[in-house]
């Protein structure tokens, strides 16, 4: 008898129990051009991916001793007219520090930063950015 009550219970419980939230993938890079460059001509550009239909994909490139992430890349492309192709690469290997949110300064082109500098590289459609301060929020 026991037996048959237990199984309801379970079932009941299970019902009840919260349903694991998913995230919608996205990306929003707000860039903002010098005076006189070339490239962006001292513009402010804001662009926004989101996964359905753009794709968003990220890979953990480098990690610390620990096996913690510290320098990923990210693959955005869009489908929409002008092609909001990026790839976004950012690390704090050699900082010493697992990736996190905060504000990192006198950051260094990611695969060549030098120890002590957080690192950063963007590139799209073909077009190199170089970035000194980047600021990461959110939630994970």
């Amino acid at each position: 008898m026991k037996r048959s009550r237990t199984v309801p219970m379970l079932l009941l419980m299970s019902c009840l129990a919260p349903a694991a939230a998913l995230a919608t993938p996205i990306a929003h890079l707000t860039l903002q051009s010098q005076p006189g460059d070339f490239i962006g001509q001292g513009g402010a550009f804001d662009l926004s991916y989101n996964s359905p239909p753009d794709t968003i994909t990220a890979q953990i490139r480098r990690s610390l001793a620990d096996g913690s992430p510290a320098q990923l890349l990210f693959v955005l492309d869009s489908p929409a007219p002008g092609n909001q192709f990026a790839l976004l690469f950012f690390g704090t290997d050699q900082l010493g520090l697992p990736i996190g949110p905060g504000t990192y300064a006198n950051a260094q082109r990611a695969d060549f930063a030098s120890l002590g500098h957080p690192g950063f590289f963007l590139c799209g459609d073909g077009v190199k950015f170089d970035v000194i301060v980047v600021s990461r929020s959110g939630e994970e």
